[in-house]
């Protein structure tokens, strides 16, 4: 299956406990998603494309919004 790529600017970023970190992203196109529902992101670092997926923490919204929580 073919994976749907977009851009993703991202708006918020704050901490919700020493080891927990929340992020609020904007796509750059409308997506229709429901809680749960995850998206993969591509990152390069060192040559390398790193993908580490997340779960949407969210409600769809008006705005578009994606909300994710990561852990570290």
């Amino acid at each position: 299956m073919q994976a749907n790529t977009f851009d993703l600017t991202l708006e918020e970023a704050y901490m919700l406990s020493p080891y927990v970190k929340h992020f609020v992203f904007t796509p750059a196109i409308p997506l229709e998603y429901i809680p749960g529902h995850f998206i993969t992101f591509h990152i390069e670092h060192d040559e390398k494309i790193l993908r580490r997926s997340y779960s949407i923490a969210n409600a769809p919204r008006l705005n578009g919004q994606i909300e994710l929580a990561a852990g570290f």
